[in-house]
């Protein structure tokens, strides 16, 4: 996903085909979002606050078929109205059932860049 990806919707897509409706999303220090319809708020506010998007970069990416779990190492670097110039490392944890994520854990390291 880049921010073109995030301008054209296409996360909307990959919401809808691969989370399931009782999805939990777990992010390191917040209350836990349930449901596809929590998570859509959580990203539209996302986007809404942010004013430029640097960079977006998928690092890497494991699955683990046996046990139904993929994880997914990103970075990102934005300009947000209200907590100004951020750069991220995220991991998110997640585990499949029936093809969607029903549970999604997401680890994020973040700074404040200098401006």
């Amino acid at each position: 996903m880049n921010e073109m990806s995030y301008q054209q919707g296409k996360w909307k897509e990959a919401l809808e085909k691969y989370y399931a409706d009782d999805v939990v999303r777990k992010v390191s220090g917040l209350v836990p979002l349930v449901g596809k319809d929590m998570i859509r708020e959580q990203i539209e506010d996302f986007i809404k606050g942010c004013t430029e998007f640097h960079s977006l970069e998928i690092k890497a990416v494991a699955v683990d078929e046996e046990n139904n779990v993929s994880m997914v190492e990103m970075s990102q670097e934005y300009t947000h109205k209200f907590y100004g110039h951020i750069r991220q490392s995220l991991v998110f944890v997640q585990r499949w059932r029936d093809g969607q994520i029903y549970e999604e854990s997401l680890y994020v390291m973040q700074e404040r860049v200098n401006q």
